[in-house]
């Protein structure tokens, strides 16, 4: 019974463990695709020793891990700053963008690699492959940080009912 009660209170530590790599799966999902179809629009622009393309897709990973940070620390209810509103709004039209490159990244490889398949014609594996994917990384990518947010919320919560005992 004891172990029983154990494992039940180490499931939170565990699912938010694998919550956390999916996150860093996902960044890094991102910022290949991102680097690879901005690569392909801007060349090998550089400034600093650094391409445009990585820059960019390093700025958008950053506005990710920023708007999960802000999660933390941020106030609820009417006292939230207006610097969060204008974080989600940056963050959304990111996530928007980015989701337009990993369509953009994900067609240009389909069309590289001459990928058939047996039904459907190149064409419009072209479309909804990358479509499909983008869609998919643009949904992981609010679902994902929602669930922080809402973890993140529950336990404050909790910590907040339940007085610490020693």
């Amino acid at each position: 019974m004891k172990n029983l009660r154990n494992i039940r209170n180490a499931l939170p530590w565990l699912s938010g463990l694998i919550l956390i790599f999916a996150m860093i799966a996902f960044e890094m999902f991102n910022f290949s695709s991102t680097e690879y179809a901005l690569h392909d629009l801007l060349g090998n622009i550089s400034f600093a020793g650094l391409e445009w393309a990585t820059i960019l897709a390093l700025a958008f990973c950053g506005v990710d891990f920023a708007g999960i940070a802000r999660i933390f620390t941020a106030e609820r209810g009417r006292n939230e700053p207006q610097e969060v509103k204008l974080l989600l709004i940056a963050w959304l039209i990111a996530s928007i963008f980015n989701a337009g490159l990993t369509w953009w990244g994900v067609s240009q490889q389909i069309v590289a690699r001459g990928v058939s398949h047996p039904v459907l014609p190149q064409s419009l594996l072209v479309w909804v492959v990358p479509v499909a994917i983008a869609l998919i990384v643009l949904i992981l990518r609010i679902v994902l940080i929602n669930t922080f947010t809402f973890t993140f919320e529950a336990s404050r919560r909790v910590h907040k009912v339940m007085p610490t005992t020693r």
